[in-house]
Order: structure tokens, then sequence, then C-alpha cells
């Protein structure tokens, strides 16, 4: 029974806070290279994610149940976080949780900047590079190019947004992000961080909220 227990009981909050700090005091003083890598795979898999929600989301607009399909694509889409989670890549929406040791004096300003810097740029070109290998490999021409379709819609509703609407919308995203990464880290093992990741993702990506990394790669493909 005490095995059990053990296998099963989550990490306390306390604990969840000092397994945080710990990982972002970790990504914060990576070198630079190792640091940039890193926020190139987390970009890249961010978009993996997305193009797992666009191939679930065509059609959907022939079906009735529209508020299912897009749990569904958020259910889908977060297979990109936890890629990200369980291979240590960086993703800019998730390290800004650096201000947590930041705050505990663990690191400087200079390196909490420095580290927000590096990863956004990361971010952005690994996304980016990601988009242009989908276009040429013709995946958006799947389904008679409803693929395309998907992603082109989605990308116009995106850059559609008042900058209001789209800074909340983002700020949104960013705490469903950070919820998703905070609650993986009570997890114990791979199917616990998956499962606490799953939800609040498919809850910001259902709700139509703005994830900047995903934007990196959703609105050139678009």
């Amino acid at each position: 029974m005490d095995d059990l227990a053990a296998r099963v009981t989550i990490v306390p909050p306390a604990g969840i806070a000092a397994v945080t700090s710990d990982a972002m005091v970790g990504k914060a003083l990576k070198g630079r290279f190792e640091m940039f890598l890193l926020a190139l795979t987390g970009g890249a898999f961010i978009g993996l994610g997305f193009i797992f929600f666009t191939t679930s989301q065509m059609a959907a607009s022939t079906v009735d149940w529209y508020g299912l399909t897009r749990v569904v694509g958020g259910l889908v889409f977060s297979v990109g976080l936890i890629l990200v989670v369980l291979t240590g890549a960086d993703l800019f929406t998730s390290t800004t949780m650096t201000v947590i040791p930041l705050m505990q004096k663990r690191i400087t300003v200079a390196q909490w900047l420095g580290h927000w810097g590096i990863v956004y740029v990361g971010n952005v070109i690994g996304a980016v590079l990601l988009a242009l290998i989908v276009y040429f490999s013709g995946t958006h021409m799947n389904g008679g190019g409803g693929w395309g379709l998907v992603a082109v819609t989605t990308a116009t509703t995106k850059v559609s947004n008042t900058w209001v609407e789209a800074f909340f919308l983002g700020v949104l995203a960013n705490l469903a992000v950070c919820l998703a990464i905070w609650t993986a880290n009570a997890g114990r093992h791979l199917v616990d961080k998956a499962v606490a990741i799953a939800g609040p993702i498919a809850l910001f990506v259902a709700s139509s909220f703005e994830h900047s990394v995903a934007n990196m790669f959703m609105i050139p493909m678009g």
C-alpha cells in the first residue's frame, strides 16, 4: 500500500515551486549556444504541435460540434509542449517563469534578460524554419488543399485581432502554458506530466487564446 501511495502521490505545492525554480535556474545559466539550440528545437516542437492541430481541424466547419473539434485540436496541439518538456527544449512562453529565481536572487537581471532574448530569437528561427520545411514538403496540399485552407484561415483570424485583443489573448495563453509547466512539475512519471500539460493547453487552444511561439509558425505558414 505504501508503495502504491508513493507512486500516485503528486509533488506538494511547495515542492513544485522548488522544482520549478531549480529548473528555471538551470535554463538561465546554460551556455549561450546550447540555449540557442534548445530554443530552436522548442520553436520547432510547438510548430509540430500546430501541424497536428491543423490536421485535426480539416473539415471541422462541416460538423455541428464546433466546440468539441476545438477541444480535440487543443489536445493534439499539446503534443508540442509535451515534446518541449520531455526533451528539455526551451520555449519563451514558459521560460518567462525565470522571474521566480530572479525574485529569489538566484540569477541576475542580465542573465534573466539574456535568456529571454536568446530563447525568443531561437524560437522564431526554429518555427519559421519548420514552416519552410512544411511548405516545401507539400503538406499544405493534403486533403485536396484542405490542410492549407485551415492554415490560411487560422493565420488570417490571428492577424485580425486588435492590438488590445492580441495582448490579452496572449496573456491568457501564457497563463495556461505556465500552469501546464507548473502542474507537470507535480508529476513523477511521463504519463503524469503529459496529462498535466494536456488540460491547460487544450483550454487555451479551444478558447482561441494567442500563443506567441505557435504564431511564429502559424502566421508564416498561412
